[in-house]
C-alpha cells in the first residue's frame, strides 16, 4: 500500500511502527464496528491510545459514537480509469504542442504544477504499487536547480541535498560527490555555485586553481569540461503564469482528483519515456 498526500506534517504520522498495522486492521474490520476495546487488544503497546488520537486528529482515523474507521479512500488499479484515459489524453495533447526542445520542460514545470495543485488537503493510498514521482530543487534566491525523478534517484544537486536533509545514506552514485562538498550549507554552496554558472554562461569562466564547486558540477552533469566549460542543463526564466490550460477531471472531491491527476502523470511521463529530467530556474 502507498499513501498520497498534501500536507507534509502526516509524514510523521507515517512512520510510526503503528500506523500500517492499525490501518490494516481498520481495512480489514471495515464491515464491522471496531471499538476501543478491539484496538487495545490487537495493539496492546504503551502510548497506542495517544497515537489514535494523533491519527483522528490529523483526519486519517474516524471516531463516531465510540467507533473506528479508517477516514481516506484506498483506490485499486482501475479506479476513475475513463477519467484517467481522458485527462492524460488531453496532458499529452498539451505536450505535443510545444516545440520539441521545451516538451520535457513544459511536462516537469506546468504539467506538474497541474497534478500538484489542490483546492483542499487530501491524503489517500493506493492497494497497487505505483511509481514515485518526485520533483526535487535546491538553490538560493538567484537559480533553482529542479530535478524531476522517477523511481530510483538519478545523480543531480537537488537529489543530493534532499538526502542531506533526509539524512538518507548516500548509494554508490552519490558517494564521489559526498566525499568532495559532504554537508555543506546549501546556500553558502548555490552562491559559490552562481558565480560559475554566470561566468560559463557568458564564455567568460576561467579555471585558475582547483575548485570543489566547480568538480561539484561536474560531477552531478551540469556541466562539462570540454574546450570550453559547458553548461548542460537548460536555464529558464521563473514565470507565474503557465502555459497549460486546466482540465480539471469531472470529480466530487478533491481527493479523487489528487489520484487522477497524480495517475495521468504516471501515463504521461511513460508515454514520453521520460525517468529524470534537470534544469535550472532563473528567479
Amino acid at each position: 500500500m502507498q499513501y498520497f498526500y498534501s500536507l507534509e506534517d502526516k509524514r510523521k504520522l507515517l512512520d510510526h511502527p503503528l500506523f500500517q498495522p492499525m490501518i490494516d486492521y481498520l481495512i480489514g474490520h471495515e464491515s464491522q464496528e471496531v471499538i476501543l476495546r478491539q484496538l487495545k487488544k490487537e495493539f496492546p503497546q504503551k502510548k497506542m491510545e495517544h497515537f489514535l488520537d494523533q491519527m483522528i486528529d490529523s483526519g486519517l482515523i474516524i471516531r463516531e459514537n465510540r467507533r473506528y474507521r479508517c477516514a481516506f479512500p484506498v483506490y485499486d488499479q482501475g479506479d476513475f480509469q475513463e477519467e484517467i484515459n481522458q485527462l492524460t489524453k488531453e496532458l499529452i495533447n498539451e505536450v505535443m504542442q510545444q516545440p520539441e526542445s521545451q516538451r520535457n520542460l513544459f511536462l516537469a514545470e506546468d504539467i506538474w504544477d497541474f497534478c500538484h495543485e489542490t483546492g483542499a488537503a487530501y491524503f489517500y493510498a493506493t492497494s497497487f504499487s505505483v511509481p514515485t514521482i518526485n520533483r526535487l530543487e535546491a538553490g538560493n534566491e538567484n537559480y533553482r536547480f529542479m530535478t524531476l525523478t522517477q523511481g530510483e534517484d538519478r545523480i543531480s544537486l537537488p537529489t543530493y541535498f534532499h538526502l542531506q536533509k533526509q539524512q538518507t545514506p548516500l548509494s554508490e552514485q552519490f558517494q564521489a560527490l559526498g566525499q568532495l562538498i559532504g554537508d555543506v550549507n546549501e546556500t553558502y554552496f548555490f552562491d559559490q555555485i552562481e558565480v560559475i554558472l554566470e561566468r560559463i554562461c557568458e564564455n567568460k569562466y576561467k579555471k585558475r586553481r582547483e575548485s570543489i564547486f566547480l568538480d561539484a558540477l561536474i560531477l552531478a552533469g551540469v556541466v562539462a569540461q570540454e574546450d570550453q566549460y559547458r553548461l548542460l542543463l537548460p536555464i529558464m526564466e521563473d514565470r507565474k503564469d503557465s502555459l497549460l490550460q486546466k482540465y480539471e477531471p469531472p470529480t466530487e472531491t478533491p481527493v479523487e482528483a489528487a489520484f487522477i491527476k497524480e495517475q495521468a502523470l504516471i501515463a504521461v511521463m511513460g508515454q514520453l519515456d521520460l525517468t529524470s529530467y534537470s534544469y535550472i530556474k532563473k528567479m
